[in-house]
């Protein structure tokens, strides 16, 4: 660096009692000092001088020089931060002070190859030979004769001698003074040493906080570096006011503070301080003003911003430095919007490793500031206000391209159009969300935005009101702006018309020139299409990952089809204008149709099915005469070698009495009515006669499913397919006429509705039918888990842009060209291509249809995916409840307290719910519930905490009379209170693990041996299910393991918090 360009920064403070408050601003200011001279090359070093009195105790104190470069510096950053930190304000016997020696000192420090910025603060005077005192005397010996300050000491004795020596000596110096003082004796002498050296003097005219001296001190360094925020809104409130002379000219001929002329700018014998009081002059100073007052640096140093981009060394400084800030003092940003500029360049930079890192920690820190969290809020909203360099690009538009022009006219505005949802006025951080988020909230609030721009195609056009309106009161946006050759701004700065300040960065504007394309505004059209050319091959980066998410890329897809609309099949279309290349807009359709898929995989669809004859009334269909009771039977219930069923189990199994002689005729034929029903395994689903109805008091199991083990997924029944409503027929092969090519069932022959609509969804499907050949091609499992409900983000970024749309494809089509065979509940569809078709329009409308429903206990409106049948499906209730109220319903009764009855069942049809139902696992292993349940109310039952098992704890008639029941807690039954009562230890039946039951339900899962028990008797199960079954038979538990006859499979899932 040239001498002409090196400059050093000397902080003198008048250290007495009276300055505590400046002191304690400097241990931060400081800091920020220190940081801002890293990030910004201003000052080579950095060191602070402290004067007190001749009182009494030391009279200075030296930091010594910090600097950046190591070798250079005497101490350490930490040092110097010490040194401050460790100081006191102390002594000072009378009002003038030891400045002079201070500025001495200083002098002694400062080097003659380097320009020093000094900057003093004080409330008092120095001690002027006028004034006289020991103090006085005592400062004159020390700079005159005894050498304690320098050889250049002796300059300094006289106040305008030292100013002089400051500004024309070998060593060389400006002076900004700031004075907590407004009296003309003591203002005076630091309007002089700063005009005679070319700096300012600032008097502050109330007690100042630490907060605000470092702000003010900020703020005149960063005025003086002319690195100020460009276009920030700075205050307007006066914060302190400028200091200096009407008679400037007889100051620059002072020589001495005693010299005739020096009763006008200086304290003097003989001379009224009115003299003083009428040659000063008073500028109100703030923030918005400073740079009419404050000289700058010459040369300006260079944009930071500029140089973080190009000087790798630079950017990790920077780094290095925000890390600090944001660990050490979060809130010590906002006194510095420069810093606004430099984290808003870090958080652009993707490329940067330690970008994640600081954001993550800034956010952590800005959360946990407590008392400048108002400040800190002002700060992150200035730091986005750009209107300096909006108005730069705006202005550098040539005069004869400024129409046409987009504004937002406020005349044509009535109050409170372009407020938000909820009232509120439009911030920049409203405006700036879509970089962040495409919502419909967000969309919605940028569409009344464009839909009230004004659009003036001359100069001619522009409404009279608009002529004489300024840039800054009505901001005009050209539409030249759009081109290449103006730099292709404009829907980066067009929202500058709504809240002055506000520049989008590239892909934001591209995002916002895409709604303006959906939303058919004609006039923005061309420079939106232009915009979207300039983002076209830059979309799929997973350097951004708010991208990738479906209402981003559906806006993106919309704005591509508008354009492919509005070209149509013209000659002069062609691919390279899309705002989407073919790679993208494929992509980017396959993840919208997989995640429009996954978010309507619970969306209500009609499955057209065959019929469940539930003792349906119909006729008998194909008979055989049995060979040994010599009935014509059913076929469907007919064993092998001839004997009908009933016949085969009273002769090889029991003996039934009147089993083969009832409910048949020697008379039946083909077309005699019989009751039919459907086995109720899902893998089976085989319709057959049953003959004695009145036993048939459990859901109907064929005589195959009842012979075959639980585990069985495949029925052994022989069974005919209708042709007509593919209903499965048990139709023995033996008993099959050799000319059956085609069968049609007794359902069908008897004209009944033998196909039914019946309610389902996508994950019902799935369940019997894989993905792959029909809903999702995933080859090599390019999506490693479908349908996770991950965000699609996550899904590409896991899964990889590279051939994802080559191994990913939805509703793929089948080689073919025939539909799929889905099956529910094991049966096939009849409509399978019009259920398809339905989902199909659902990925062509881009839409969710019926997302949500009520609740119909809260009635708030409710994703479908929470939403349960209230008691798990039984038949005729079919009431929605959102799980929220579910668990409040279910789970209102808790162990050790009073039992809710009515909570024990369904709210709305007040029946026993099903297994399926969701249940807190807790409720689901109440023991004795059936007995609260069906007791009728006598009793009033408690929870036992102890045994688990719901037991009587007082008779209603006693419960009214006052019984405490409200206030019950950690009740236990007589049976778990006794004095000395023994432990009940019990045997795992797998293993023999020894297990006793601190508390809950009777459900034991052994951790030895994984085996599920009931520990009231140590019955064991193949799995949980069958113990609550049990729990239900056995111990009168209310919610059974097992599914009822009514289920239907309608929203299962599994449910993470029953679990």
């Amino acid at each position: 660096m040239a001498a002409d360009d090196l400059y050093d920064l000397l902080i003198v403070i008048d250290g007495t009692v009276s300055m505590s408050q400046y002191l304690e601003s400097l241990t931060k200011s400081v800091q920020d000092i220190i940081r801002i001279s890293s990030l910004t090359g201003c000052f080579s070093r950095l060191g602070v001088v402290v004067y007190r009195d001749y009182c009494g105790g030391p009279i200075i104190s030296w930091s010594r020089w910090h600097s950046h470069d190591a070798q250079d510096s005497q101490i350490s950053q930490t040092e110097l931060a010490d040194f401050v930190r460790g100081l006191r304000a102390q002594y000072g016997g009378d009002l003038p002070e030891a400045t002079k020696t201070g500025l001495a000192e200083g002098y002694r420090a400062m080097r003659s190859t380097a320009k020093t910025i000094i900057l003093l603060y004080s409330d008092a005077p120095p001690h002027l030979a006028t004034a006289g005192g020991d103090n006085h005397i005592s400062e004159q010996h020390r700079l005159k004769r005894s050498g304690l300050s320098g050889e250049s000491a002796p300059l300094f004795a006289d106040w305008v001698s030292g100013a002089r020596t400051l500004r024309d000596g070998d060593k060389k110096a400006q002076v900004f003074s700031i004075i907590s003082s407004d009296e003309p004796d003591v203002i005076s002498c630091y309007a002089l040493l700063s005009g005679l050296t070319g700096g300012v003097c600032l008097s502050i005219h109330h007690s100042p906080t630490p907060e605000f001296i470092s702000e003010l001190t900020l703020g005149l360094l960063l005025t003086w570096m002319g690195v100020e925020k460009r276009g920030a809104t700075l205050s307007s409130n006066k914060i302190a006011s400028v200091v200096g002379f009407k008679d400037n000219k007889s100051l620059l001929e002072l020589d001495s503070e005693t010299s005739e002329q020096a009763g006008k700018y200086i304290p003097k014998d003989r001379v009224p301080t009115r003299s003083i009081q009428e040659n000063l002059t008073w500028a109100p100073l703030s923030m918005s003003t400073m740079a009419q007052f404050v000289p700058q640096r010459n040369p300006k140093i260079d944009n930071f911003c500029d140089r973080y981009g190009r000087d790798e060394d630079y950017r990790e400084l920077v780094c290095e430095q925000m890390g600090t800030i944001i660990e050490s003092d979060v809130a010590a940003i906002t006194l510095n919007p420069v810093f606004g500029d430099l984290w808003r360049t870090i958080c652009k930079d993707r490329s940067n490793p330690r970008r994640d890192e600081l954001i993550a920690s800034f956010g952590l820190k800005a959360g946990s500031v407590e008392g400048d969290k108002a400040r800190m809020e002002a700060w992150l909203e200035e730091s986005y206000d750009r209107a300096g360099e909006i108005r730069e690009i705006i202005d550098a538009v040539p005069d004869d391209t400024r129409f046409p022009c987009v504004f937002l006219d406020p005349t044509t505005l009535h109050s409170g159009q372009l407020d938000k949802d909820d009232g509120t006025k439009l911030t920049r951080d409203d405006l700036m969300e879509i970089g962040r988020s495409c919502d419909p909230r967000v969309l919605r609030r940028l569409g009344r935005v464009l839909t009230h721009m004004t659009f003036v195609a001359s100069e001619a056009e522009l409404p009279g009101h608009m002529k004489g309106a300024g840039s800054d009161e009505v901001p005009m946006v050209p539409m030249a702006l759009a081109d290449s050759k103006n730099g292709g701004r404009f829907w980066n700065v067009l929202l500058h018309c709504v809240v002055p300040g506000t520049l989008l960065s590239l892909r934001p504007s591209a995002l916002l020139a895409a709604l303006a394309v959906r939303m058919g505004i004609k006039p923005l059209e061309e420079p939106a299409f232009k915009e979207l050319q300039r983002m076209r091959n830059r979309w799929a980066d997973l350097a951004f990952p708010e991208t990738w998410n479906l209402s981003c890329l559906t806006l993106l897809l919309e704005a591509d089809r508008k354009w492919e609309k509005r070209r149509g099949a013209s000659a002069n279309s062609y691919e390279g204008e899309y705002p989407l290349n073919p790679e993208d807009r494929r992509l980017f359709r396959t993840l919208v149709d997989y995640r429009l898929i996954e978010l309507n995989l619970k969306t209500p669809l009609t499955a057209e099915i065959s019929w469940r004859p539930d003792k349906a009334k119909m006729a008998l269909g194909p008979v055989v005469v049995c060979t040994n009771c010599h009935y014509p039977r059913s076929v469907t219930v007919m064993a092998s070698n001839g004997l009908c069923g009933l016949c085969d189990y009273v002769l090889h199994e029991q003996h039934v009495e009147g089993m083969t002689t009832g409910h048949v005729s020697k008379h039946d034929t083909p077309d005699t009515t019989a009751t039919w029903v459907e086995c109720a395994m899902e893998h089976c689903r085989v319709q057959y006669v049953v003959y004695f109805t009145e036993n048939l008091n459990v859901r109907a199991k064929c005589h195959y499913c009842r012979s075959s083990p639980l585990s069985a997924t495949t029925t052994k029944a022989p069974f005919l397919e209708c042709t007509t409503c593919l209903s499965r027929v048990i139709y023995p092969l033996e008993y099959r006429p050799a000319t059956l090519t085609t069968f049609t069932c007794p359902g069908c022959t008897s004209h009944k509705s033998t196909v039914t609509p019946t309610p389902t969804t996508l994950a019902a499907l799935l369940c019997e039918t894989p993905a792959s050949s029909w809903l999702l091609a995933n080859t090599s499992s390019k999506i490693p888990t479908p349908f996770s409900g991950r965000s699609l983000f996550h899904t590409i970024s896991t899964a990889g842009i590279p051939s994802f749309t080559d191994h990913v494809s939805v509703l793929p089509s089948q080689d073919d060209g025939s539909s799929p065979a889905l099956t529910l509940h094991s049966k096939p569809l009849h409509n399978t291509p019009s259920l398809l078709a339905t989902v199909r329009s659902w990925l062509s409308s881009g839409t969710l249809p019926s997302q949500s429903a009520p609740c119909n206990l809260c009635f708030e409106s409710t994703p479908r995916h929470r939403l349960r049948l209230a008691c798990g499906g039984r038949r005729g209730c079919s009431e929605l409840v959102c799980l929220e109220c579910l668990t409040t319903w279910y789970g209102s009764n808790a162990r050790g307290r009073i039992i809710n009855a009515a909570a024990l069942s369904c709210p709305f049809c007040r029946r026993q719910p099903t297994g399926r139902a969701k249940v807190p696992r807790a409720v689901k292993g109440l023991g004795n519930a059936k007995a609260v349940a069906e007791g009728g109310g006598r009793w009033v039952y408690a929870w036992c905490v102890r045994c688990g098992m719901a037991k009587e704890f007082a008779e209603r008639v006693c419960a009214g009379g006052g019984a405490d029941v409200e206030g019950v807690r950690g009740w236990k039954c007589e049976g778990c209170t006794g004095e000395g009562k023994e432990l009940v230890v019990m045997g795992c039946p797998g293993c023999g693990l020894k297990t006793e039951k601190v508390g809950g339900c009777d459900h034991i899962r052994c951790p030895k041996c994984d085996v599920n028990w009931c520990f009231a008797c140590g019955f064991g199960g193949v799995d949980g299910a069958e113990i609550y079954g049990h729990m239900t038979e056995a111990h009168g538990g209310w919610y059974n393991g097992r599914d009822y006859e009514e289920e239907e499979g309608e929203y299962e899932e599994e449910d993470e918090w029953e679990e």
